[in-house]
Formats: structure tokens, sequence, C-alpha cells
């Protein structure tokens, strides 16, 4: 079979800074990997290790169908990563609807327009506001990209070939600088079939005392004079095949280098696949065939309802709450011969118990942009904003407060659809996959596995502040396809650019918590 052209998998990787130099560890690449051993986690001497992401290259025919994956057995790759932290040259941190009307404002523009005259574009003053002010010269305030681009952090490295060294401080780093002081960003690597494996920083986090700005934390999210070494990027490669010939590799793919995941078998309840599956057919984003749409002509419970369902009874690990309700033996908790009933439609006693969850769970309010709610719709929001509702578990508004429907978490609008069609037994039971199993031939996962499992480990919600990506993943001008980042709009560090810069008065509640469990707890591996 003729390829035609080649595409890079997943097309948004997600690498995680670890305090670990000489260990680390594979992102997810099948759906619901299952590894909790402490030593996947953590080295010899107890530091976390970094979690790489790794990148593959995939051949198209002509109907843009999957061929098959390229390998060093197959070509010569190259592969090129470009990153960046822009955090201290951007705007502050903003969530929920506020930080998608400024991504909206932003996309697309030069710097110079928007930095320029940022009140124009409903905008307030940007991080560090003492670097590169200006006057406008229609009285506004304004600053100039120019004198701010030395608080960008920026990398770029290319490599190519097999079982290139990962070892720290190789050849292959990506580092930067912030105000002239060098700033460790990553390294890239390759796999013995020449796959690309990128890694991020070591997670550190330092108050440089920019311009006199005072080095202590006094916000969650923004705090002028402080860089971090989380970031995202560019992931592109060329492919030139032993046989002679070039083949094209259509849209690059994503890297972004995240914060630690603490608790990797607790999937979030709605997540980041989650969050662009339904931006992408509410947007009509274009869909490739190897990314098909799920299926909601027919509900299946195994495929459809019990990820959602097995989510919350996850929250029973890290949360007191979530303990209470979905603990062992506890009401709520979704296990043994209570998931046998659930699963078929016509088991009374299940249906009962679906009926009353249908009834429970919170409806989806202003969920799009666009969106603008009816009386009823508002009403109906007002009455479900408290912790009568399911998920009691704060919105992207900030902390729950009664009566206020976007301080309280919601699902998406086709989990809702999902859950409401089990509740009145409109679904199937469905097939139960084997957990976390690849089904390409050979053991290797397809390119829609890859997708789920990098996605499906990030959160998709709250965006208070979002771990990640934040809000911005509701936006269809974020995409080039369905899960594939548009290059052509977005550049390096424009991710994470709006995420909180190093969010390390949030992480003292977790740190002080963890330090508080024996090290066999495996809400501390």
């Amino acid at each position: 079979m003729a390829i035609a052209y080649a595409k890079i998998f997943p097309p948004i990787g997600i690498a995680r800074v670890g305090d670990s130099e000489t260990d680390w560890f594979l992102a997810p690449e099948s759906p619901n990997p299952k590894d909790s051993r402490p030593e996947h986690f953590r080295d010899a001497e107890g530091g976390l290790k970094r979690q790489a992401a790794r990148f593959r290259i995939f051949a198209f025919d002509e109907d843009d169908r999957v061929v098959q994956e390229i390998t060093s057995r197959e070509a010569d790759i190259e592969w090129t990563v470009a990153l960046a932290n822009k955090k201290a040259a951007w705007f502050p941190f903003a969530s929920g609807t506020t930080a998608l009307d400024w991504f909206n404002a932003t996309v697309g523009k030069p710097a110079e327009e928007v930095l320029g005259a940022p009140k124009k574009l409903g905008l307030p003053a940007p991080r560090n506001p003492s670097v590169g002010m200006s006057n406008h010269q229609q009285g506004q305030l304004g600053w100039s990209p120019d004198d701010r681009r030395r608080l960008e952090i920026t990398a770029r490295a290319s490599i190519r070939g097999v079982d290139r060294d990962l070892d720290f401080g190789s050849f292959c780093k990506l580092s930067g600088s912030f105000d002239g002081d060098e700033v460790f960003l990553g390294q890239i690597g390759s796999d013995a079939s020449g796959r690309l494996i990128a890694l991020g920083g070591l997670g550190k986090s330092r108050a440089t005392g920019l311009n006199g700005a005072d080095t202590w934390i006094r916000h969650y999210a923004n705090n002028d004079g402080w860089h971090d070494d989380v970031s995202d990027g560019l992931v592109t490669a060329t492919v030139r095949l032993h046989n002679g010939g070039e083949i094209q590799v259509k849209q690059g793919a994503w890297v972004i280098v995240a914060p630690p995941d603490f608790a990797p078998e607790t999937v979030n309840l709605v997540t980041a696949y989650d969050i662009i599956d339904e931006t992408s057919d509410h947007y009509k984003i274009p869909r490739p065939h190897e990314l098909p749409p799920r299926d909601m002509e027919h509900v299946e419970f195994w495929r459809d309802v019990y990820p959602i369902i097995r989510r919350l009874d996850g929250y029973s690990w890290v949360s007191d709450i979530g303990l209470r309700g979905h603990g062992y033996s506890k009401p709520g908790a979704m296990t043994g011969d209570r998931l046998a009933k659930l699963a078929n439609p016509d088991d009374e006693e299940g249906a009962s118990v679906r009926r009353t969850i249908g009834q429970i769970v919170r409806r989806p309010f202003a969920w799009y942009l666009e969106d603008k709610p009816s009386a009823k719709e508002e009403r109906i929001a007002l009455e479900q904003a408290d912790h009568r509702y399911m998920p009691p578990l704060s919105g992207d508004e900030g902390d729950t407060i009664d009566g206020h429907p976007k301080t309280w978490l919601t699902v998406t609008p086709r989990q809702y659809a999902i859950l409401k069609a089990w509740a009145s037994g409109d679904f199937v039971e469905g097939r139960r996959e084997p957990h976390g199993k690849p089904e390409l031939h050979g053991g290797e996962p397809t390119p829609l596995e890859l997708t789920q499992a990098a996605l499906e480990s990030c959160t998709g919600g709250a965006f208070y502040p979002g771990i990640e990506i934040t809000s911005i993943a509701k936006s269809p001008r974020l995409y080039s396809e369905a899960f594939r980042i548009n290059h052509a709009e977005m550049s390096a560090g424009d991710i994470t650019s709006a995420a909180g810069k190093k969010a390390l008065a949030s992480y003292k509640k977790a740190i002080r918590a963890m330090l508080s469990l024996p090290p066999s707890d495996p809400r501390n591996w």
C-alpha cells in the first residue's frame, strides 16, 4: 500500500517534571494503564522520576487510512523539539470564561499588537509590568515585546538515530535563560526504534528579584520576579526512507511539560480528552479517520458509563468527601454485585439506583463560551449549586459557594447525556475491554489509543487553575484538527503561558497532607 504522508502521535504528549536527575518513566501509552508500584515513580534515593512523552510516526495512504508505524527500520528520522516558558512575559492567570476571552482576544495576533495596547483588547497589565513599560501613543500603557523577551525561556534541539543517551546533562538538553540566568527545560533522546523521547525539567522554581521585585509568594498563581521550568512546544520530524525519498510529515505534534501527577491511578471525572473531544464535536473541528467521534447513537455501559462512575469511586483514595460516599461498602461504591446490577438494563434494583444517580447529577451550565442560558436553565443551575448534587467539587471560578453555579464542577454535556440515558434505561451492557490492553496487531498501541492515553491522565476541569492545560482547551481556535494543536496559530510556550506561575502556595496543602501519610500509603506514591 502506497504511503502518501505521515503524522506524529500522540498529537499532544504529556511530560512531567521531577527532581530525579537519573531516572524517568514513560507516560501511559494505552488507556487505563495500571502500575502503582512505588519504584515505578521514584528512584533509589526517593527522588521523583520525570515522566517522559514518547512520540511515534504513522504512515497514511491517499484515503487517510493508517498504513503502518514508521521506525528506524524503514527510515532515517530527525526530530526537532522547541520548548518555551513564557509565563513571566505574559498576562496573569485567569480562570474560566475570563481565560477563554483573553485567549480568543490574543491568539494569532502579533505580540506588538497585544502588548502594545493590552487595554484595547480587554486585557490587564502583564506580569512583571516594570519590564519594557512605555507610554502608548494614545495615552494607554504599553509594553515592548523586544524588551520583554528576556522574560521568555526558550530552547530548541534536534536529534537523529536510535538509542540516544538520555543521561542528565547530555548534549541533547534544552536550556534557555531567564533574565540572563540559565534555566534547564528538559532533554530529548530516542529509543531503539528511533521514536522520540522528550523529558521536561527538574521541577525547580526560583525568585530572581527582577527589577527589585520582592521574593515573597503572595499569590497561588501570580508572583512577579519568579520563574519555573514547566514548558510546552512544537514537535516536528523529517522522515527519509532508506530506499530513497522523503515522506511529508503533516502538522507536527505538541508536548506539554506539566507538574507531577501524585495520584496517577486516580483519573479525573472530566479529563482533557473529554474536553477536547466535546469541543471538537461542538465546533465541528475536522475529525481525522484515525480519531473517530464517539458513538452517541447507542450508549453502552462498559464503554460509556463505567469510565465515569469508576472515576467517581477513585476519588475515595484522595478525598475525605469521596471516601465517605464512594469508599468500600459505602452507598456510592460502584463495585462487585452492585456494578453487575448497574450494567444490566433489566435489573430492577439496578434501575432504582440508576434513577437516583440520574436525579442528582448536576446539569452542565453555560458550558460553551457562546451559551446564552434561558431563565429556566439559570433557575436550575442556581438550585443545583450546592452539595446535594454531584460532583461535590469546585468549578472553574474557585471554591464552591452555594448558589454560585460556576463554582461547582459539572460533567461535560456529552457525559451528562450518557448518564441520563443510562439512568432512564436507554442503554445496552456492551463488552468489557481488557484493562489497558493495546489493540493494534503486535501489541503496539494505535493512534487513537496513544491520543486517549496521553489526555485521559490530564485534568479537564476544574480549570482553577488547571494543571496540564487551562480552560483555553475549550477554544476551537486552539486546534487545526481534533486533538492537534494549530502550529499556524500557536507558538512554543503559548499553552503554559496561561497557567499559574508555579502555583507554590497551592502545593503547600498537598505537601503537608503527604507528609502526614506513611511511606507505604498509595497517596504518597
